[in-house]
């Protein structure tokens, strides 16, 4: 019982973070489709960033966040896996 809990949990956790960050980065790509497409030193965009086939320029506080959101979405797809993995192991396991 408390291990059914337990990937539930892991499971619906781990699906609100992918679709908190994925929301989150749609957001972004939006607004950085209007970004500079030179560098511009005087506001700090000076980090290439590919949107939507074009390259524009991100500031390295906005790059950072950007490797944030990717790393959630991984760590979110992680945790979304191991609680299918353990679903299915102790599915087996109690029969």
């Amino acid at each position: 019982m408390f291990k059914d809990r337990l990937t539930r949990l892991l499971f619906f956790a781990g699906l609100i973070v992918i679709v908190g960050t994925i929301a989150y980065d749609y957001y972004l790509t939006g607004i950085f489709v209007s970004y500079p497409r030179a560098p511009q030193t005087a506001t700090g965009q000076i980090v290439p960033h590919r949107v939507r086939s074009v390259t524009v320029y991100v500031t390295r506080h906005e790059m950072n966040t950007l490797n944030v959101l990717q790393t959630l979405e991984i760590i979110g797809l992680g945790v979304v896996v191991i609680a299918i993995g353990l679903r299915i192991i102790g599915g087996r396991l109690s029969r």
